[in-house]
């Protein structure tokens, strides 16, 4: 039992905060638009799929492309593929857009290694409210896998389905692109999590 599961065994009886996810209807709705997009996304790529782990960035290639952080819920569902499980996204985002340089590889290096896999403690504390606060509570969460393509150089059609994916899926780790959420929360105090060693 790792440090990660032993946290979790230890604080059963306090549960982390939820995952806000609030799906954006505004686009599911239209199933045209959804098809088109995932027609023309699909058309010029098909996506890689790693375990998204803090030494991942010495695998991916040094080139621009679109990524996304989503989580691997390990509840199994009945199905002929034997390892399917439901996924969420978490973030949605892009590496060499017009206005940066930046490569999938070094994108990752910078941004997300050090936080990936990191301290699980971040569940529980309170709700985060910027971008490095949602980074560092939702990337921590294990079964994370990392999905990228790097076969679209057209700066402009990368921020077209980086727009896209976000309406979409409303990633609760991005805050930019979002759609707004109208709907009730709940909120409380947090305890702090009891140390697993």
């Amino acid at each position: 039992m790792d440090a990660f599961e032993r946290l979790v065994t230890v604080n059963r009886f306090n549960p982390p905060a939820s995952i806000p996810l609030n799906i954006s209807l505004a686009h599911n709705l239209d199933k045209q638009w959804c098809d088109e997009m995932s027609r023309a996304m699909m058309k010029r790529f098909k996506w890689s799929i790693c375990e998204a782990t803090s030494t991942l960035h010495e695998l991916l290639p040094e080139k621009m492309g679109l990524y996304m952080f989503v989580w691997r819920m390990p509840f199994p569902m009945p199905s002929k593929i034997p390892t399917d499980h439901f996924r969420v996204i978490l973030y949605v985002g892009q590496a060499g857009g017009e206005s940066e340089a930046s490569t999938l590889q070094t994108r990752y290096r910078q941004e997300y290694a050090r936080i990936v896999g990191g301290s699980p403690e971040s569940l529980w504390t309170p709700e985060p409210k910027n971008r490095v606060e949602k980074l560092n509570r939702f990337l921590n969460l294990r079964d994370l896998e990392f999905w990228y393509h790097d076969h679209v150089s057209d700066c402009n059609l990368l921020k077209t389905f980086e727009a896209a994916l976000i309406s979409v899926f409303n990633p609760p780790a991005n805050t930019v692109g979002r759609a707004n959420e109208n709907s009730a929360t709940v909120t409380g105090t947090l305890r702090k999590p009891i140390p697993a060693f």
